[in-house]
């Protein structure tokens, strides 16, 4: 998507070389103003670095959180003879 801002940003300064309206210089201005905004949150936001997977037989650490259905689910769930696996994932959305 910044990209593409981008691209609308010199397609609007290339517009307004051939002919200046106020319209053109607004919408030049607002197209900037987004292009701005999608390359500083694309650049200036981080995902927390990554440590690993857990290791086999390092106890997991404590949390608790909620099932799709609504019901809590902690580290206790985790207990027993059962094998489990847990899914995270990390995303930018």
């Amino acid at each position: 998507m910044p990209v593409a801002a981008t691209i609308g940003v010199l397609l609007l300064m290339l517009s307004l070389w051939h002919a200046r309206t106020v319209w053109r210089v607004l919408g030049l201005l607002l197209v900037l103003l987004v292009a701005g905004a999608e390359w500083t949150f694309l650049v200036g936001t981080r995902l927390p670095d990554y440590t690993g997977p857990v290791v086999t037989g390092k106890s997991f650490p404590a949390f608790a959180t909620a099932r799709a259905d609504g019901s809590s689910f902690t580290q206790r769930d985790l207990e027993g003879d059962r094998t489990n696996v847990l899914v995270f994932f990390r995303g930018r959305w």
